[in-house]
Formats: C-alpha cells, sequence, structure tokens
C-alpha cells in the first residue's frame, strides 16, 4: 500500500505504481464535508489538501450497521458520524463513546480483519464542560469501558475537535497484528495518574505493522508532553520542537531500522494546530527540523488546553 498526496510535488516512496494501483481511501480535509471518511478540520497550509491511499488489489465499498467499509482483502478503512443530538450530555457521549467502540471490535469479527490498527476521533467541541463532564474526558471514559470488555492491542491513536457537530470515528483494520510502542520520554497515555481523568486516553504512542506487505510504524498524535506534564505553555516554537523530539524517541525505540532513517525517513507529517495564528510558525518550524519532509497543518484544538501543536505521522521501512 501506499499512500499518494494531492497536490503533486511530494516524494512518497510507493510500493507500486500509482497508474497500476487500486484507490482504497479518498481523505478531504473539509470541516463542511458530511462523508465520514473525510476530516472535519479546516487546511491551513502545507504540501498537500488531500490523501488517496492506494493498494495493489482492488476494493469495495458497502456499509455494515452504520459503519461506512472500504475495503481490500487484507485491510479496510472504517468510518462512522454519531449525530450531536446523541451527544447532548456527558452520560449521553460516554454511551455513544462505547457503543461505537463495541461496535468497532466486533467488526474485526464481522469483515474478518481481527486486527484493528489505527484509529482517529474528530470530536465538536472537544474541550467543553469542567472535570469530569469534559467531552474529551466522557469520549476517554466510554472507549475505555469498550476496551475493558474485550481482549485488544491499544493501537496508535489521535483525538482533535472537530469543526464539524457530532462525534467521527475512523479506523484502519488488517490481517496483521500491531506491535506497540511506547515513549521512554512519556508516561504511557493509558497509565496517565487521576489528574488527567478517571479513565485514562486507550491507545499506544504508536505500533509497528504490515499494511498490504510492507512495514510501517504509525504514530499517534504526538504532542509536546514530558512525563505526563504539558511542557512550554504558551512557546509555540518550543511545544513543535519537544512533540518532534517525542516523535524521534519513539523511532529510536521502535527498531533499528526506524532508528536509522532518523526523521528523514518520515514519509510526511500532518499537523494540528490549536490557533490558526500560529501556523506559520509551525510551519517554519517543521520545516527546519523536517527538511525534506512533506508537512500540511490543520485547525483543531487539542486535548488539553494548554497544548498549541499536535503531529502524527509515519514511516515505510
Amino acid at each position: 500500500m501506499y499512500l499518494d498526496r494531492k497536490p503533486t510535488g511530494c516524494t512518497w516512496h510507493p510500493d507500486i505504481d500509482p497508474s497500476d494501483g487500486h484507490l482504497l481511501n479518498t481523505i478531504n480535509f473539509d470541516p463542511a464535508s458530511n462523508n465520514p471518511f473525510d476530516v472535519p478540520l479546516p487546511w491551513l497550509a502545507g504540501d498537500w489538501e488531500s490523501e488517496c491511499w492506494r493498494t495493489s488489489t482492488p476494493s469495495e465499498t458497502f456499509e455494515l450497521k452504520g459503519w461506512q467499509i472500504r475495503r481490500t482483502r487484507d485491510l479496510a478503512f472504517v468510518a462512522i458520524d454519531v449525530p450531536e443530538t446523541g451527544l447532548a450530555n456527558p452520560a449521553d457521549l460516554e454511551a455513544a463513546a462505547l457503543a461505537s467502540y463495541r461496535q468497532l471490535f466486533a467488526l474485526r469479527g464481522q469483515l474478518e480483519l481481527p486486527h484493528l490498527q489505527r484509529v482517529w476521533h474528530w470530536l465538536y467541541q472537544l474541550l467543553e464542560g469542567d472535570g469530569e463532564a469534559q467531552r474529551y474526558r466522557s469520549l476517554c471514559r466510554g472507549r475505555a469501558r469498550a476496551v475493558d470488555e474485550v481482549e485488544a492491542t491499544l493501537p496508535p491513536a489521535t483525538g482533535i475537535e472537530s469543526a464539524r457537530p457530532g462525534l467521527r470515528i475512523q479506523a484502519l483494520f488488517g490481517t496483521q497484528p500491531i506491535t506497540p510502542v511506547e515513549n521512554p520520554r512519556q508516561v504511557s497515555a493509558y497509565r496517565y495518574p487521576r489528574e488527567h481523568g478517571i479513565r485514562s486516553p486507550a491507545f499506544a504512542r504508536a505500533a509497528i505493522t504490515q499494511l498490504g506487505g510492507t512495514r510501517y510504524l504509525l504514530l499517534s498524535g504526538t504532542a509536546s508532553i514530558v512525563g505526563h506534564e504539558t511542557r512550554h505553555v504558551g512557546d509555540v516554537r518550543q511545544q513543535t520542537r519537544e512533540s518532534i523530539a517525542n516523535v524521534a524517541a519513539v523511532m529510536d525505540t521502535a527498531s533499528a531500522d526506524t532508528s536509522a532513517q532518523g526523521l528523514k525517513g518520515l514519509a510526511g507529517v500532518r499537523g494540528y494546530v490549536a490557533a490558526a495564528s500560529n501556523a506559520g510558525v509551525v510551519a517554519s518550524e517543521l520545516r527546519a527540523l523536517l527538511p525534506g519532509v512533506p508537512v500540511t497543518l490543520l485547525h483543531g484544538r487539542l486535548c488539553r488546553p494548554d497544548l498549541h501543536v499536535e503531529v502524527e505521522t509515519l514511516m515505510r521501512f
């Protein structure tokens, strides 16, 4: 499998000739889009404005119990929109997250793709509510309850505020298992202390897996957190640098192959910027830290009000 960014002009090390590839999924950055496969965030700047995931085998598109499915024999993208009307209070949001994750885990058997490899969450008004009534914490409680019910290896994940009302969940399934990778500079998210919520976020910092015959390191949304604490509050430049330091630490931990490639081996970086006015600063820092690596920036608030930037990325090796 390979990823094709538009507009063209980026180097991606494709596994197959694009002219021979089959489209698995197209992802546009569009807050007004009703397509559950799109990212409901405004695009700010960067090297691409949409993504195409292609494979060497044909794909099909269908719906299964409310989930939109795009799959090949070995891979599937799945996505669902939960309407805002069902998320009116913390209990409703927790219940919706629990139900959605129960369905997500059930899809493993229904699709005969046993491994959940990557998840994205886009939640409207992510930081609204105080204490345990915060919407992000409600999402985390529902997800954690579902994880408690099953045997599941925690996948990498991203959680960003959606510009579109409701909760949108997207995930990638495959036939191959994932090997989770943690960051020695950070407390694992699922072991955060009580001050970050009665149920911690249930995800791995990264994972090694096989996608369409190629090994990938998939990295979660990564921010300026050391231990479990936010660093460089109010300093966008330093938070960007700390985020990339965390990416580098995960790569060093993952394997000798990813460590040897270093940051230059990243296929591309999606950056999330909490304040659109900071896009220029973030872009300049990422260009300096990651010369030659394509970057795109989207606008969305992050899971903590004192975080200004978050990045996610992947590497083929």
